[in-house]
């Protein structure tokens, strides 16, 4: 049977930084679950059992991005009970939710206006707005649940469901405080954020010091 024509992606700095249609939230979201919970799990898996994995990831581009989620899946991120992956969890939220957004606002006000005079939140750019968390909120408390779950499953950590307890151990997750920065790159084209990708895979001197922090654990 003739395969079915392959989907086509949306734009990097689309999916990323302006999503305008509800397609381009589902990308963003699958992307994010195939990173967070399945890409890094098995690149653990990869680094401990293998010993020629980084080798192999060296002339693909991507060892930089791998050994960063290796430092923080098995370093300062490792869960070791529940709770912790609550923690992890509700800190996601904030990152993906409020920081994120808190950040794109700085670098791009909601009244900046383009060289040519035109409001830059126009068109297909949509002006976003960063969420507050909301205990009570049960949407905000489903994401906290889903994403500890997924995390403890990762690391063979028992799973809970108890809302009740979540919810207590969100009460006791201190959140730092976001002040964005300034001389933060945010792509505004594709070629901008491929500039970036680029840039990013040259950095050998930070990947160098990566291996070695991983080495002396």
């Amino acid at each position: 049977l003739p395969r079915p024509p392959r989907e086509r992606l949306s734009p990097m700095c689309t999916l990323k930084n302006f999503p305008n249609a509800i397609e381009h939230t589902i990308q963003w979201a699958r992307d994010q679950f195939e990173g967070v919970f399945a890409k890094s799990a098995e690149n653990c898996q990869k680094y401990i059992t293998e010993p020629k994995f980084l080798e192999k990831q060296r002339s693909g581009g991507a060892l930089l991005a791998i050994l960063e989620g290796l430092k923080k899946d098995l370093g300062v991120d490792k869960p070791t009970n529940f709770e912790d992956c609550v923690k992890w969890a509700r800190l996601l939220f904030e990152q993906n939710f409020h920081n994120v957004i808190a950040q794109l606002l700085y670098n791009f006000p909601a009244d900046q206006k383009t060289s040519s005079g035109a409001l830059f939140w126009s068109g297909p750019k949509r002006c976003p707005a960063p969420i507050n968390f909301d205990i009570n909120n049960d949407e905000h408390v489903n994401f906290v649940v889903a994403a500890a779950n997924l995390r403890a499953y990762n690391f063979c950590i028992p799973s809970n469901r108890d809302r009740d307890f979540i919810r207590e151990c969100v009460s006791r997750v201190s959140v730092p405080t976001f002040t964005p920065r300034s001389g933060v790159k945010i792509a505004v084209t594709e070629a901008e954020a491929e500039a970036q990708n680029n840039h990013e895979d040259d950095d050998v001197g930070t990947a160098d010091k990566i291996l070695n922090e991983l080495n002396s654990n």
